[in-house]
């Protein structure tokens, strides 16, 4: 993963199997000569995407589904990720599952005849009641797909780490006077803030 200035590699191999590869926190990491040496050989490197994150807000609006199975994005979900639940309604599908080190991952595919109706943002919202309040969820969008710029009004926003600890406020939290979770503790307006 790449932060601002820094990265961080998960990988099997020794730093001394990475010591000519000039890593640094400035964009080598994602670089296709390290990318071929962490996949080995006949790896598998996929895409570049930007890792969001949001809090989940509860209660759950969307039903699950059993009868998706054969949906590519369902597939896909199952290739990647473990315990995989599907969820979903005419808008589109939605995946919940555990990812990359055990974290909570979302992923979300809109009907065609939906795009263009603002009913990508309500999916994602209601994806979000699925996730207890306050939980933490991931979800990896590719840069280039031209939803990635709309998701921010969807209060999923670039995962960021500072110092030790990683804290996630959107865009739309911070204008309203929201402030960063604790691990564990919903997200609060700070006294005074609208509601």
């Amino acid at each position: 993963m790449s932060f601002t200035g820094h990265a961080v590699l998960a990988t099997r191999l020794t730093a001394s199997a990475c010591a000519d590869l000039d890593l640094d926190g400035f964009g080598s990491a994602l670089s296709p000569t390290v990318l071929q040496r962490m996949a080995g050989p006949g790896g598998r490197i996929g895409v570049t995407d930007v890792t969001l994150a949001a809090y989940g807000i509860g209660g759950g609006r969307l039903r699950e589904r059993t009868d998706l199975d054969d949906h590519p994005r369902v597939q896909h979900a199952h290739a990647l990720r473990q315990q995989v639940r599907v969820h979903g309604d005419e808008r589109g599908v939605v995946t919940l599952a555990r990812g990359l080190v055990g974290r909570d991952e979302l992923s979300v595919e809109l009907a065609p005849e939906m795009q263009g109706r603002g009913a990508g943002r309500a999916l994602i919202r209601d994806a979000l009641t699925l996730v207890p309040a306050g939980q933490t969820v991931f979800a990896a969008v590719t840069g280039k797909r031209a939803v990635a710029a709309r998701i921010p009004r969807c209060r999923l926003s670039p995962a960021r780490q500072r110092g030790d600890r990683q804290r996630w406020v959107s865009r739309q939290q911070r204008r309203l006077g929201w402030r960063p979770a604790v691990p564990g503790a919903v997200n609060q307006p700070r006294p005074g803030a609208p509601a």
